[in-house]
């Protein structure tokens, strides 16, 4: 995965998370600002493997306590990480930590288990400012 490559995916995503919020499709831009998200917190861990890989918070294999390969980390490990590296300050780490489990609401058993709340216009502007912040200090 190249990192022009993936610019060129978050940016299109990030115009489809602009056009969802227009349509009033607040949970489709509420997932579509997760995988934003996560895409830039893959690629700061991709371009500083040495300081992720010696996080605690770094997924191990459990068969060999070894660290996975960054690729295969989920979202709730790439979060985690970032904050211990100090590229994400604690409140977005928190904050971003809640985006995600919206995010999760991809999966309607994941949007049931939480009362079948369904994100509303207000709960989007939270998340793009989450994720505004995230590109920030990620910078």
């Amino acid at each position: 995965m190249t990192t022009q490559g993936l610019a060129k995916i978050l940016e299109r995503r990030w115009d489809e998370a602009n056009a969802d919020f227009q349509n009033g499709s607040y949970l489709s831009t509420i997932i579509m600002l997760g995988g934003i998200l996560e895409g830039v917190l893959l690629d700061k861990t991709l371009d500083n493997p040495a300081d992720a890989n010696k996080a605690k918070s770094a997924p191990k294999d459990p068969s060999n306590d070894q660290v996975r390969p960054i690729t295969e980390w989920p979202l709730v490990k790439l979060i985690e990480v970032a904050h211990e590296c100090g590229w994400l300050r604690r409140t977005t780490g928190d904050f971003s930590q809640v985006l995600r489990s919206y995010r999760n609401f991809v999966h309607p058993r994941e949007q049931l288990r939480s009362g079948q709340h369904y994100p509303e216009e207000s709960d989007c502007r939270i998340c793009w400012e989450v994720v505004r912040g995230a590109l920030d200090e990620l910078r």
